[in-house]
């Protein structure tokens, strides 16, 4: 030791670097954002004469803005982006070449056409909405294509051969997938961090733990990158559909009803993200802290998290309305939220 004093010191600090490393592994992936340090501001709605029964979802084109009933009834309606004027509709539940069953993503391919993935039939379907012919003849759907991805949880159109999503979530990570659906080559797989499960997890029922997986995703609008946020868990993430790269951040929870203490509150299953849309700039995730039903009414107003692509935190918007579904114009100017309370169909400009 006295004759290589200086080698044995590095030997010691690199011990201690992999020691600290490996007892805080997230501690360079996991960034935390602390919400009232983040820029706010109050969201006046105007109230759209949009009257359809069983809204659920909403999306953004160039020029129209789609709206789509809940399932079993899968209709998607075509809105006019400045009048909001219903100027089209198609779909209905079935197996047949025009149905659906549970089309959940939605994928821009132009400024008037969209992918839809149905994860029930496995089936993409694309769109033309913009086509003032088809949408007058109701044929809407230029092509389709099968998938075989029977195990994934969610995926989404990434070019005209592939295919990219999620496969399935355990403990402390997310497995995504990469695959050419135009052959039978086996998927590119990779694992992420993209959460963690809170203290008392293991005593969760079945149903319980179920729940705490579902999650909402969304794809760049160059489909270079998937944001996924999950509903109970304060953790949101973004994935390059290369599989490269990854950030990860939680948000401080806002425990506004002093009753819950921090054990109790980990161990429930509160709503965090309700949902996530994007632009080719931001990510907006949907927040409402919702406290147990036991021990609070729904809190609101609804919040609108504005992030950047590198997760930064740019804005943070407050509704009145119980938006839960929201759609986000291109260019970023305005948003569209449905109530789910009313199912009324609210317009924000966004400054």
């Amino acid at each position: 030791m006295k004759k290589y004093p200086f080698t044995f010191i590095i030997l010691i600090l690199l011990i201690m670097s992999s020691c600290l490393t490996e007892s805080d592994p997230e501690q360079n992936l996991v960034r935390e954002i602390i919400l009232e340090k983040v820029t706010n501001d109050t969201l006046l709605a105007n109230q759209l004469h949009v009257e359809i029964p069983g809204l659920l979802d909403v999306f953004c084109l160039e020029d129209v803005t789609l709206l789509r009933t809940r399932d079993p009834e899968n209709i998607f309606y075509i809105l006019d982006k400045y009048s909001h004027d219903i100027i089209g509709a198609y779909g209905r539940k079935g197996n047949g070449p025009t149905d659906f069953l549970y089309p959940r993503n939605f994928t821009p391919v132009d400024s008037g056409s969209l992918w839809i993935t149905d994860m029930g039939l496995k089936r993409i379907y694309h769109v033309d909405v913009a086509n003032k012919e088809s949408r007058n003849s109701k044929n809407l759907i230029l092509s389709t294509i099968n998938f075989k991805d029977d195990e994934s949880e969610d995926s989404y159109v990434i070019d005209k051969n592939k295919t990219f999503g999620i496969i399935n979530s355990v403990r402390d990570s997310t497995v995504f997938f990469l695959k050419d659906f135009t052959s039978d080559n086996q998927a590119i797989t990779f694992n992420f961090l993209t959460f963690g499960l809170p203290r008392g997890y293991n005593e969760f029922t079945v149903d319980q733990k179920l729940q705490y997986a579902q999650k909402s995703t969304a794809i760049k609008p160059d489909r270079s990158k998937m944001v996924l946020a999950h509903y109970f868990s304060p953790y949101i993430s973004v994935i390059s559909t290369d599989g490269t790269s990854q950030h990860t951040i939680s948000i401080k929870q806002l425990d506004r009803n002093k009753k819950v203490n921090r054990k109790t509150f980990e161990r429930s299953l509160y709503t965090i993200f309700e949902g996530v849309t994007v632009t080719d700039n931001y990510i907006y995730v949907v927040y409402n802290d919702q406290l147990n039903e036991e021990v609070a009414e729904i809190s609101k107003p609804i919040e609108i998290l504005v992030f950047d692509w590198a997760l930064n935190p740019i804005r943070r918007f407050f509704v009145n309305e119980y938006v839960l579904r929201i759609g986000v114009s291109l260019d970023d100017k305005f948003l569209i939220g449905i109530d789910y309370t009313s199912e009324e169909v609210f317009k924000y400009q966004l400054p």
